[in-house]
């Protein structure tokens, strides 16, 4: 904080104890005592510097994070496997909100290297990722995983079909195909071994590398299908869990093109030559993709006329603080009340929204609408009812947390995603909506925050999930 140029980056200090974060602030608030100068640059900057620990460090961010392990070896240098919450039921998912907290840069701080942790003498996940990510941030490089076995393991589903079809007499081809878009399993009979008869889809790499999903289960089938191909699809899971059932689907479909052809081959008349004329070609209309985060607006504050007030006498009652809040709310409604507090105390000049703030706001916002679509018990807030029709908009980038984020924008950037993508798989969108958002990924508690809205629209009726594909609901 006392660098030019080091300051100018907001910082974190993540602890994994309670306990550890007290005593990292007391001694934080000790060493700025011995220096007055940075305590605007640490309390009263856009974001202040924060320390929290594992339990309540969900959606909040900063642009330097300190980590601070806080385990390590006893007197005779032997490390116990426990990790306090690391070792419980979803012990993972708050490592994995810990370490996804800083926008540019992490420093660890552990007494402990990542070969102390044995993982013979744990099961958890959450001790799993902590030895990874030790691992990282001692070598620079991340843990080596397989990246190939995902893959390896579609090879081998696929070489059980070809297995199964040529005992059934069948000639199954795989891989077939000379763009980077391959047929996984091309079959064709041993009357007629030039001519595939059906063309097996499966959930591989070229799979996994399509970029969406309307490619995926829309463009490429009706793609082959143009092309003369008759499609089927075989998915992993559906084989793995019940490989007879795949089978006998797939000896349908195969039976099902035998019986066409064979009738095809009893009508067949003579062939008609016909001469191409482009006058005769039908224009038809071009279907229109949507355009991409059509209802993405910024965030922008509202400029506000601040009375002069002694901080040190600051009436939370006061007629002023609903004056500063209806111009916050007449630019940045909707606003959700913890939100809205920041707001309020970052205008008077306070380091934190503490009690006064947050007085101050419940004693104003009484006079303001107050929205009836809450996350968790958190409601937003607007200027009155009519303010809050037919609102269609989300806005981003913004400084706001996904806790801060209204509910009503959540569910806009939802809707855009499904519109975007006609269908989808329901565990993609909290990514996708998340990046609209503003947010590089989605973490532990943006993803939950994405998932209560998908819920809350399901049950609403306002989409359908149906094999895990959620898409609009017809009218």
């Amino acid at each position: 904080m006392s660098d030019p140029e080091l300051s100018k980056f907001s910082i974190g200090v993540v602890s994994f104890s309670k306990v550890q974060g007290n005593l990292i602030e007391d001694d934080l608030t000790e060493e700025l005592d011995r220096h007055p100068e940075l305590k605007e640059i640490a309390y009263d900057g856009p974001e202040p510097i924060f320390i929290k620990n594992l339990e309540n460090v969900q959606g909040d961010e900063r642009d330097i994070i300190l980590f601070s392990v806080g385990y390590g070896a006893d007197k005779d240098g032997k490390v116990s496997m426990n990790f306090g919450p690391l070792n419980n039921t979803g012990g993972e998912r708050r490592l994995n909100v810990a370490v996804s907290r800083a926008r540019y840069e992490m420093i660890v701080y552990s007494s402990m290297k990542s070969s102390q942790i044995d993982l013979n003498r744990t099961k958890a996940k959450g001790v799993e990722g902590l030895k990874g990510f030790l691992e990282y941030a001692e070598t620079g490089r991340l843990p080596m995983i397989d990246s190939t076995l995902h893959e390896n393991d579609k090879n081998i589903m696929v070489k059980q079909i070809c297995e199964m079809l040529t005992e059934q007499g069948y000639l199954a081809r795989p891989s077939v195909g000379r763009s980077n878009f391959k047929v996984d399993i091309a079959v064709s009979t041993a009357e007629n071994p030039d001519k595939y008869v059906l063309g097996i889809l499966c959930d591989g790499k070229t799979y996994y590398e399509t970029k969406t999903t309307r490619d995926r289960e829309i463009v490429q089938p009706n793609v082959m299908k143009m092309l003369g191909w008759r499609v089927m699809r075989v998915y992993s899971i559906d084989w793995y869990e019940n490989r007879e059932r795949s089978i006998q689907l797939i000896l349908d479909e195969l039976k099902d093109v035998g019986s066409i052809d064979e009738k095809k081959e009893q009508e067949k008349e003579p062939v008609l030559l016909k001469t191409f004329c482009a006058d005769q070609i039908k224009k038809s209309d071009v279907i229109k993709e949507p355009e991409k985060n059509q209802g993405q607006m910024p965030y922008v504050e509202a400029e506000v006329t601040v009375p002069a007030i002694d901080k040190t006498a600051y009436n939370p009652t006061a007629s002023y603080n609903a004056k500063v809040i209806r111009q916050i709310l007449a630019k940045e409604q909707p606003i959700t009340e913890n939100y809205l507090c920041k707001r309020l105390a970052r205008i008077f000049g306070f380091g934190h929204a503490g009690a006064n703030i947050q007085k101050a706001v419940t004693f104003a916002t009484a006079k303001f609408y107050r929205d009836p679509l809450s996350l968790g018990g958190v409601s937003s807030l607007w200027l009155d009812e009519k303010s809050s029709k037919d609102y269609k908009t989300y806005r981003s980038p913004s400084p706001r947390t996904i806790t801060e984020i209204p509910a009503c924008e959540v569910m806009n950037a939802v809707r855009e995603v499904i519109l975007e993508e006609f269908s989808l798989p329901k565990e993609k969108i909290p990514t996708i909506a998340a990046r609209k958002l503003g947010f590089s990924n989605a973490g532990a508690k943006i993803a939950e925050t994405i998932n209560a809205v998908l819920d809350m629209m399901l049950r609403n009726s306002d989409i359908r999930e149906v094999n895990g594909m959620v898409s609009f609901v017809e009218t």
